[in-house]
């Protein structure tokens, strides 16, 4: 749906994450620092794919409207404004085919700047409770949610085009990881157990522990016997 009448401003229905940076921002070809997650849409989904082509026409227009000197096109369009919707049954735009997980869905890579603020993820336990942050290790490649973007305008050195940008994710569900690695959730891999004593460790067979040197009780004034003598070197007994 548009939020908040922003034409440029979409959030979308429910929608599979992939080669998810969401919790530190990720190096750049370029030097700078980013944010990134790659939305996975079903092709059933129509609705949200119509929401994002309003959302491109919406940035085009107002970077044909807008002058060159302003970050805008000056009135020249572009080839393809959809380009940044790519078909997961196809392939790269480099022509490296897609991995099996795009099958059957619209794929668009989102971003943002690490100066521009970080993503929200959040997710709500109950219909009446109050928005929460996910916590960092339960936000992955796999998880489902709905994610709330922004469609602009570019003009690198005469290369235009639309970019999506990410704003926030509302986590619906956990999914497969698709990075190989799942999140790790320590209630269940120590459900149940309970800390015990540890145990003194064993000595080996016939074998005493060493029993360190007592010191010498202080004799009763004038008494000369019964004191041991004491090796000054080692402060053992004599």
């Amino acid at each position: 749906m548009i939020y908040q009448n922003d034409p440029q401003v979409v959030i979308t229905r429910e929608v599979r994450l992939s080669y998810v940076n969401l919790v530190e921002p990720r190096k750049t070809d370029k030097g700078g620092l980013e944010y990134q997650a790659t939305l996975l849409i079903p092709k059933s989904d129509t609705q949200t794919i119509a929401e994002f082509r309003q959302a491109i026409d919406a940035a085009v227009a107002y970077a044909l409207n807008r002058p060159v000197a302003r970050g805008g096109w000056g009135g020249v369009p572009v080839d393809d404004p959809y380009a940044c919707i790519m078909d997961g049954d196809g392939r790269m735009p480099k022509g490296k085919a897609w991995g099996p997980e795009c099958a059957g869905h619209w794929v668009v890579r989102t971003k943002t700047k690490a100066d521009k603020g970080k993503p929200f993820v959040v997710t709500r336990r109950a219909v009446n409770e109050p928005l929460v942050q996910v916590e960092p290790r339960d936000i992955y490649s796999g998880m489902y949610g709905l994610a709330q973007v922004r469609f602009g305008a570019y003009d690198n050195s005469g290369n235009r085009g639309v970019s999506c940008f990410i704003q926030g994710i509302f986590k619906t569900r956990d999914g497969e990881a698709l990075s190989g690695i799942a999140p790790v959730n320590p209630e269940d891999s120590f459900a149940g157990m309970v800390a015990e004593a540890v145990p003194p460790m064993p000595t080996a067979p016939g074998y005493a522990a060493p029993v360190p040197p007592v010191a010498p009780q202080a004799t009763a004034p004038g008494y000369t016997g019964g004191a041991p003598r004491i090796d000054p070197a080692t402060g053992w007994p004599m």
